[in-house]
């Protein structure tokens, strides 16, 4: 059984799963999910149960048991010999912590970890199961009329550009702010105009967890949806045939999921506001994307 540590919103979750699930088929083991860090990372909540996840949620129990061990009569025996107080629990050998956030580390997949507790934001992680995480992340029981009327008009467009904005806690909280910070209005109109300019009156479809700001700020021909859940946001801009995305693993698993084989993805050249982290995030970036 291998179990998974989920925290964060729904695409560093989406990330995790798909880990996991990876990890799971090569190794044809039970996957289950550690949910223990909801709600209180973050105020973050699990959004993974409106996908056809292919996982169980661990028990504290099986957590417990994965993550630690009770230390040998070996090392009982060295802490009485010279009397020191010995801890109930150590780390167990199967716990894997990921070391390098956005390093592909073939090590993470050897069969002595089952516990892994990460971001593991890498696509060569899980690129051999894409077709199974295309079919996992598509929210078929949605009856929403909203989401059903924003899919047809994004599948009758020939040229639908789906255009991600992240505000939120890149706004409200400082701390947040601080690590990504906030791409300017003008990174938005150099990519909408760069995509403008290489189709023919592209349909552009915008998505955003605060629309009134796009509404004030990005100004020009668009559709802005509205109404619809997060997980349902993703999918709708899957379907879109090309992407600019923001600095968030939310509209990179969109770009990523799209399966027009012609797309044309535009992302920030900065994903953190930090230089050496934003160093290490370029390693997120598939290498066909456009940087700007």
């Amino acid at each position: 059984m291998l179990i998974v540590k989920l925290k964060g919103g729904l695409g560093n979750q989406m990330f995790q799963y798909a880990f996991g699930r990876a990890l799971s088929l090569r190794r044809n083991e039970p996957l289950k999910l550690d949910v223990s860090s909801f709600p209180d990372h973050n105020n973050r909540t699990y959004c993974l149960d409106k996908f056809d996840i292919k996982a169980e949620i661990a028990t504290p129990e099986e957590c417990c048991s994965a993550k630690f061990k009770r230390p040998s009569m070996y090392k009982r025996f060295l802490y009485m010999l010279f009397r020191r107080p010995y801890p109930l629990l150590e780390v167990a050998d199967g716990y894997k912590k990921e070391e390098n956030v956005f390093e592909y580390s073939c090590e993470a997949g050897g069969t002595k970890y089952h516990y892994y507790e990460g971001y593991w934001q890498n696509e060569r992680y899980f690129q051999d199961i894409r077709s199974d995480l295309i079919s996992t992340f598509s929210p078929e029981n949605s009856h929403m009329k909203v989401f059903g009327e924003y899919l047809k008009m994004i599948l009758l467009s020939r040229n639908a550009v789906g255009v991600h904005v992240r505000r939120g806690d890149y706004v409200d909280c400082p701390a947040t702010n601080r690590i990504y910070g906030l791409l300017d209005v003008d990174y938005y109109y150099k990519a909408i105009q760069y995509q403008q300019q290489k189709f023919n009156k592209p349909d552009i479809f915008v998505f955003s967890d605060d629309i009134s700001w796009c509404k004030s700020k990005i100004r020009g021909e668009m559709i802005f949806i509205e109404s619809t859940a997060d997980y349902e946001d993703i999918y709708l801009m899957s379907q879109c045939k090309h992407h600019i995305i923001a600095n968030s693993s939310f509209s990179w698993w969109a770009a990523w999921l799209c399966q027009n084989p012609d797309k044309t993805v535009i992302a920030p050249k900065r994903w953190f506001a930090d230089d050496e982290l934003n160093k290490k995030a370029s390693k997120i970036i598939n290498e066909k994307w456009i940087c700007m």
